[in-house]
Parts: C-alpha cells; structure tokens; sequence
C-alpha cells in the first residue's frame, strides 16, 4: 500500500492501491490514521478478497440478476467478468468491524449505473445496485 494521504475534499484519508489492474483510490472514511493502521491487516484482507475473486463477484451479481436484464439479457458471468471494472472504493467501520465497499461498473453500461459490493466487518458479502439498471 502506498503512502496514506488525507484528501480534504472528501473529508477521508487515501491511498492508491492496484485492483484487477487498474489503480484504485481507496478512501478510508476512519477518525484517525491510526485507526487505518490498526486494522491493516483486515483491510489489506478484504482487497486480497476482491482483487483474488473477480469471477466469483460476476457470479453473484450474474445470479442475483443485478444487471440490466433487458439490454442484455444473454451476458453471462464470464462476460461481466470480463467488462466489469472497479469506478471507486472505500473503506468504513460498522459495529462488526471494518466495511469495504466498491462499487462495480461497466463501460457498456450493462451494470447500470453501478454494482455496490461490501465485504463486511462480519465477513459476509452484500450486492447492491447503485441506481437504475435502465
């Protein structure tokens, strides 16, 4: 991970971290650095999780249909795999530990306006749509 920077427009510290290849500005909506610091090593986790399961995610989005099913409604999960790219990502904490979410678009707009995926502090996985699927 890079050097963590406080990025005062949107209130929360930063780093750029490389997902699926492309460089990803991670925000970390926490009090302090130290906080970041404390729970490196579930966070460090939880990008492993994304970056090691691309496939996995266009599974589930494929399976709970969080697509635009009426433009494309032959896309399978290795094609949304293949188009899916992460727009922006960060990181909170909840009552169970640290949150990230990313949220998953695609530049033939096949996802929308974009996929929220959270990997929660409990573990588990939730996928949301961000707007309209058309």
């Amino acid at each position: 991970m890079d050097k963590i920077k406080y990025n005062e427009e949107q209130e929360a510290f930063e780093i750029s971290y490389e997902i699926w290849g492309k460089a990803v500005t991670v925000l970390f909506y926490m009090e302090e650095q130290q906080d970041i610091m404390d729970n490196i090593s579930d966070i460090a986790d939880k990008l492993g999780r994304v970056e090691r399961n691309k496939s996995k995610l266009a599974e589930i989005i494929k399976r709970d249909g969080k697509y635009d099913k009426k433009k494309f409604p032959l896309l399978t999960s290795a094609q949304i795999e293949d188009i899916m790219e992460i727009d922006s990502a960060f990181v909170d904490e909840d009552e169970e530990g640290t949150v990230l979410s990313i949220t998953v678009t695609a530049k033939n707009g096949a996802l929308g306006e974009g996929v929220m995926v959270e990997l929660l502090g409990d573990g588990s996985i939730e996928i949301s749509c961000e707007g309209k699927l058309m």
